[in-house]
């Protein structure tokens, strides 16, 4: 089986205030088949107070979530980057689009970006 990589990136910024989520990346995938899906982006706390960071992959407008994170960011200018990873089925005839949502108090996203590569099989371990 040949694999199929999708990419999408953007050094945009994205305020987040009052912690709503905010859309930050999307990135639309075709192909029927299984996926694993890596995710980043900087998150900078604008407030001069340590303040709590949500960020999420998701699929389906927010519906399917693929991974989260929820952090404690430092005061005063400080700025972090959270990766994220998950898996992704995509169906016959169907197009997926994958999301990285964000949200803090006072703060910025940025430097987002998204990677979906298909695989031709997925095992978890029985560890």
């Amino acid at each position: 089986m040949v694999g199929i990589a999708y990419a999408a990136s953007t050094e945009g910024a994205f305020e987040l205030h009052n912690f709503h989520d905010t859309l930050s990346l999307t990135l639309g995938v075709r192909d029927e088949g299984m996926y694993l899906v890596f995710a980043r982006v900087d998150i900078l706390n604008r407030d001069g107070d340590h303040q709590d960071c949500v960020v999420k992959i998701s699929s389906r407008n927010g519906t399917n979530l693929l991974d989260r994170v929820t952090l404690r960011i430092p005061g005063g200018n400080t700025r972090v980057a959270v990766p994220l990873q998950g898996t992704l089925r995509v169906p016959h005839d169907t197009k997926e689009i994958i999301e990285i949502r964000c949200n803090t108090f006072n703060g910025v996203a940025q430097e987002s970006s998204l990677f979906a590569v298909q695989i031709s099989e997925l095992k978890f371990s029985a560890a």
